[in-house]
């Protein structure tokens, strides 16, 4: 498949943003996607993870809806989560058996995401201890930055790789097919820096002013297709659901000529 062209730019819970715009992933429906898209989040972030995993502990087997082993951090972490998609607040007793497993299994945390919250005594039961109770959305504020920087560096990866094919190894007797890819590449590179470009540098900005700049809108073109498609870029996820694909088949036609 050729490059895509881009035509132009056109307890207590604390208080945040709960439009679905600005997440990660949508709000789950079920008990199912909340382990799946818990068990995605930490995929996402590079991470190891099982879905409904059978565990052996100090007291026997236990199973648990997402097991983590987390390779980024050093040394490497492992986490336990608990998927509660339940219409009611967790009370305290869920804490201390999930407590129980977490310690005989000798993780190093355990993450417990419910749908409605927690009572309080729930909510005193995991002071002091490697518990931490989440909703879905602090879940994912907990990560999203880890995340955006996972995804960032993925895409800057690819950009790279792009680059140096073309500064290096390019066979300089199609010049009009390397004029053609740079200016995808360019177009690639500006939206870039729609969100992350500062000072001449691709970094993290601040994450509240990246969010200030969305939304954005913008037109992507497949070369099998007529027409454009307008995309209206809303989210992390939105971006990077479009420009990762388009970088990709961007470096697929440069290693097609290279």
């Amino acid at each position: 498949m050729g490059p895509l062209k881009i035509i132009s730019t056109g307890g207590s819970v604390k208080k945040i943003n709960t439009s679905e715009n600005l997440m990660l992933y949508p709000n789950p429906k079920n008990w199912k996607e909340l382990e799946k898209f818990t068990h995605d989040l930490f995929t996402e972030i590079d991470c190891d993870c099982s879905l409904n995993e059978r565990i052996k502990t100090a007291r026997g087997f236990v199973n648990v809806d997402v097991l983590v082993r987390d390779h980024v951090s050093s040394p490497s972490l492992t986490y336990l989560c608990e998927c509660k998609y339940w219409n009611k607040r967790i009370s305290k007793d869920i804490i201390h058996a999930f407590r129980t497993v977490v310690l005989d299994y000798g993780a190093n945390r355990g993450y417990i995401i419910s749908k409605m919250g927690f009572q309080k005594g729930a909510v005193t039961a995991v002071k002091n201890s490697n518990i931490v109770l989440l909703t879905w959305q602090e879940l994912q504020d907990m990560f999203e930055k880890r995340w955006i920087e996972s995804k960032r560096k993925h895409l800057m990866d690819v950009i790279y790789e792009i680059n140096n094919i073309l500064s290096g190894k390019y066979p300089r007797r199609n010049i009009k097919k390397e004029i053609n890819i740079r200016r995808h590449l360019l177009g690639l590179l500006r939206k870039f820096a729609v969100l992350f470009a500062s000072g001449g540098c691709m970094c993290m900005d601040d994450m509240e002013n990246i969010r200030r700049r969305f939304p954005f809108k913008t037109k992507v073109q497949n070369p099998y297709y007529k027409k454009s498609k307008k995309v209206t870029i809303k989210s992390f996820r939105d971006y990077f659901d479009t420009f990762l694909p388009f970088a990709e088949s961007i470096l697929e036609e440069v290693k097609r000529y290279a």
